[in-house]
């Protein structure tokens, strides 16, 4: 089981991990540590960029069936189970990737806090490809999207802490100040004044499903 660090030290972008396992599969060659910073593809979120050593980390899967974090590398290193390993995160894709999930989840609070027959599904937060889906039924109101703008663009400037929770039985949640706590083991800025830039673009409903898009600069 490999433990997840960003979990407690979100700012945490450098650490010296142990090697547990290591292998190939279908992806490419792959090690896992004891514990890593590392963001796993999932969630809506894409994995984090970085290294390990002096090789590039191409992708970072978590396998739940062995609870290994696998860090895939452009080729393998040169080590053995046990050794120490530098693991190092990209901090501009760190960034990148919270303020687009962080920019969803404000999206889904404004939105379900507007307009009660709406509730947050899903999401898919990769930069350039932002979008939150709701449940709904024929008869809601739609948001528009000049409305959702305005309060998107009223908690940016009211700068707002994004804070995360841990329970007590090992749940997470993130919170943006006024809104309820959500579930979420993804990566966040921690103030709504980072996302700026942050815009819906296009809000369409099929079937019992309303899809909001949005964009970042």
């Amino acid at each position: 089981m490999t433990t997840l660090l960003y979990f407690s030290e979100p700012g945490r972008l450098t650490y010296d991990g142990r090697v547990t396992a290591k292998g190939v599969d279908a992806v490419g060659p792959w090690i896992a540590t004891a514990a890593t910073i590392f963001y796993p593809k999932g969630g809506g979120q894409p994995a984090d960029n970085g290294s390990i050593g002096d090789i590039n980390v191409i992708d970072v899967k978590q396998d739940r069936e062995c609870g290994f974090v696998k860090h895939y590398l452009a080729h393998m290193l040169s080590i053995d189970i046990g050794d120490m390993v530098d693991m190092r995160v990209c901090a501009t894709s760190r960034t990148l990737h919270s303020r687009w999930h962080s920019a969803g989840h404000l999206i889904a609070a404004i939105i379900e806090r507007e307009y009660s027959d709406l509730k947050a599904t899903g999401a898919h937060q990769y930069p350039g490809e932002g979008r939150v889906e709701f449940s709904t039924n024929a008869d809601a109101a739609i948001a528009a999207s000049s409305v959702v703008n305005a309060s998107l663009e009223a908690a940016i400037l009211a700068s707002l802490a994004i804070r995360i929770h841990r329970h007590p039985d090992g749940s997470r949640y993130v919170q943006i100040d006024g809104h309820v706590p959500v579930g979420c083991g993804g990566t966040h800025v921690t103030n709504t004044s980072e996302l700026t830039g942050l815009t819906v673009t296009k809000i369409g409903q099929k079937g019992s499903t309303l899809r909001v898009s949005y964009t970042m600069t």
